[in-house]
């Protein structure tokens, strides 16, 4: 990890992929998620600036899947893995039990 590759990348793709004309802004797989039937577990950061939760929130609402979870994680933005790795990693392996 070097934080100055990291932040030349990070722009590099940033321009790219969230631009005016940028990946994120002309693609929207949202009409697909009905089709999505397995168990699936939602994760987001309260303080999340890149995706919003009402994002999480709509894409939850909207899955096909009967067994589904929406987790808000209180102290993170949009990387929980990093921020809270205990609480991330205990939700991720229990959600996983309970649908083996």
């Amino acid at each position: 990890y070097n934080l100055l590759t990291n932040s030349w990348n990070g722009s590099q793709s940033n321009g790219i992929l969230t631009g005016d004309q940028g990946f994120f802004q002309t693609i929207d797989f949202t009409s697909q998620l009905p089709e999505i039937t397995i168990p699936t577990l939602f994760i987001s950061g309260k303080y999340d600036m890149v995706v919003p939760i009402a994002s999480a929130q709509t894409a939850f609402e909207t899955i096909g899947s009967e067994s589904k979870e929406l987790l808000i994680f209180d102290r993170s933005g949009h990387s929980p893995p990093f921020s809270e790795p205990y609480q991330f990693a205990a939700e991720v392996l229990r959600f996983i039990d309970e649908h083996k």
